[in-house]
């Protein structure tokens, strides 16, 4: 086998010179098959076959008798390389290193089932201090009713300082000693926050968040300590003045914060999405930046008008859609109930010069529809139990919280006949309010002259 012809390879082999280094030998190996030869001889060493040479790739060459050269030979020879791609017809067989993978289909790991794919690894408890993490922010929440607590919980979450004001001492006391609001919410834990009474709140906050029934608001805020901007979370209009309640602050900055967001969800982590409307955008930006998480979800819009007004008219709308469930007219008249509503309030709106935009977004359609449909929703709840017989102060007491759109209606109704807007839903929710029967109400409302929608 070879490429030497003539050779009697049985015959004795005469002494001979040690043959040459292997890597001197200018011939290749060209790959072919074996072919027959006779056994070996008594007391002759048989052949040692050699191996294909793959078609691939170029083999070492050898000498004959390579195999039995001294060490010295042996140590001159090539060194082999890594596998490199077009190897000339001189290039030195590959050895593979120690622990060296050939190629991703080697039969070795084919038989292994392959190696794994890396795992990510997970850290099992949350850092301490994150080095990309954003600034803390000094917040003031004054209000501990069930938003404001909620509220609180989301500030607490992303890691930011809050001192909670409460409308009593001893609501303050009672969750600075047990970490819970005894009375809103009492499955959060508030022991992260510093309870004080509205009285002792601290001046030297970055940011004031007010959580206060509207009729409350103004005296509030004209309280507040220190000069930091004030973020609204208040849905409603000013009782005395009929004014929005951003107008009611003075002096600093202001920004409101609407949209579906049910404080009994939140508190529990579920996720939500909210607007931040102000006339300073950066102050909005900043706020945005300090709320924002995976599971409170923050948006920025300049139009601070359509904003509060969409606050304060669908608690209206909610009272009239929970009379349509008291008197299970069907989800067909609820449906219609809430589009006319809607159509309201963009039409008051338009006449305040709000962007009609920002009332088919989180703030207008986004808070109208689960204010009218969650079971969660205190307007829709008194407005339930208003068309079952209840009076509206028996409503709000069987609730045990403020419902705001009793205390807007009026308010509310008063403020479009100031500007002109006919609010049909509207005027129909004040009558009732004031003792007017549902069933001439219904009648009177499906009665008006059919137009254009």
């Amino acid at each position: 086998m070879g490429h030497d012809r003539g050779e009697d390879r049985g015959g004795a082999r005469p002494s001979a010179p040690p043959p040459a280094a292997a890597a001197a030998v200018p011939r290749r190996v060209r790959p072919h098959g074996t072919r027959a030869r006779a056994p070996a001889r008594h007391r002759r060493r048989s052949l040692r076959p050699r191996h294909d040479a793959h078609l691939d790739a170029a083999t070492e060459q050898r000498a004959r008798g390579a195999a039995r050269a001294p060490a010295a030979a042996v140590a001159q020879r090539q060194a082999a390389q890594p596998p490199v791609r077009d190897a000339d017809g001189d290039q030195a067989a590959t050895l593979p290193r120690v622990r060296e993978r050939s190629r991703s289909r080697d039969a070795r790991l084919r038989l292994l089932g392959r190696e794994p794919a890396a795992r990510a690894l997970r850290p099992r408890r949350r850092p301490r201090l994150h080095r990309l993490r954003p600034p803390l922010v000094k917040f003031l929440v004054v209000g501990a009713g069930s938003w404001g607590t909620a509220f609180t919980h989301v500030l607490i979450e992303r890691g930011h300082q809050v001192a909670l004001a409460c409308h009593t001492r001893e609501q303050a006391d009672a969750i600075a000693s047990t970490g819970r609001n005894p009375r809103y919410l009492s499955q959060v834990d508030l022991s992260a926050a510093r309870a004080v009474a509205l009285a002792d709140a601290p001046g030297d906050a970055d940011v004031v968040v007010v959580a206060v029934p509207s009729t409350a608001f103004a005296d509030v805020v004209a309280a507040l300590p220190g000069s930091a901007p004030v973020l609204s979370l208040t849905k409603g209009l000013d009782p005395a003045t009929g004014e929005r309640l951003s107008t009611r602050v003075r002096g600093r900055g202001v920004a409101v914060l609407s949209g579906p967001n049910m404080a009994e969800e939140i508190s529990v982590g579920l996720p939500t999405a909210a607007v931040i409307a102000s006339e300073d955008g950066f102050l909005a930006g900043q706020l945005q930046h300090a709320i924002n998480s995976h599971v409170f979800r923050a948006y920025v819009n300049p139009d601070l008008v359509g904003v509060e007004l969409c606050a304060a008219a669908k608690n209206v709308i909610g009272l009239a859609a929970g009379a349509v469930d008291g008197l299970d007219l069907g989800d067909n008249a609820k449906a219609a109930l809430i589009t006319r509503g809607l159509v309201e309030m963009a039409r008051l709106g338009d006449a305040f010069g709000a962007r009609a935009e920002t009332f088919a977004g989180l703030a207008g359609m986004g808070d109208l529809i689960v204010t009218c449909w969650s079971r969660l929703g205190r307007n829709r709840r008194a407005g339930e139990l208003i068309s079952q017989g209840a009076s509206p102060a028996d409503a709000v007491a069987q609730i045990g919280q403020t419902v705001e759109g009793i205390t807007t209606a009026p308010v509310l109704q008063e403020l479009s006949q100031r500007v002109g807007v006919e609010l049909p839903i509207t005027e129909g929710v004040c009558a009732v309010l004031s003792g007017q029967s549902i069933g001439d109400l219904l009648a009177r409302l499906m009665g008006r002259q059919p137009t254009e929608e």
